[in-house]
């Protein structure tokens, strides 16, 4: 099955095309599509915290500092804390990880969304077509 290209930036554009289908809950009261927004909803938070988190350390920059010798040598070092090295180390980790696991979540949640909404459509139509064959049959039969 192809997909269109829309759903495709949709798809890899997850954790912006996200939020608006927290406004769309109350439609589906019924069906299961709050059990498959929420864990997408909470992915997006997590990746736009590992997001900031990762803006903030990598501009962490330290303060520069020269060191002058006996002999006239200036060595100028910048000093930035120890913590930044091992905490964007894990963030560069997590950031990727959770962009997978929302897009996996995202595609999931738009296929099987997609199918219920076709499902239904289906079932509507059929429903539509059995009612309008049964008043078009008690409509001849009361021309009898």
């Amino acid at each position: 099955m192809q997909a269109s290209p829309q759903r495709l930036v949709s798809a890899a554009l997850w954790p912006l095309a996200v939020w608006p289908s927290i406004f769309n809950m109350d439609k589906h009261p019924a069906d299961d599509y709050a059990e498959r927004t929420f864990p997408l909803i909470a992915t997006a938070v997590g990746f736009w915290i590992c997001v900031g988190l990762l803006a903030y350390t990598l501009m962490q920059t330290g303060s520069l500092v020269s060191i002058e010798d006996g002999d006239g040598m200036t060595i100028q070092a910048r000093l930035i804390p120890r913590w930044i090295e091992s905490v964007s180390g894990v963030l560069w980790f997590f950031l990727p990880a959770l962009y997978v696991i929302g897009l996996w979540l995202y595609a999931a949640r738009d296929e099987a969304f997609r199918v219920s909404v076709v499902t239904r459509a289906r079932c509507e139509t059929n429903s539509l077509v059995a009612h309008l064959a049964l008043q078009e049959s008690r409509h001849e039969s009361s021309r009898l």
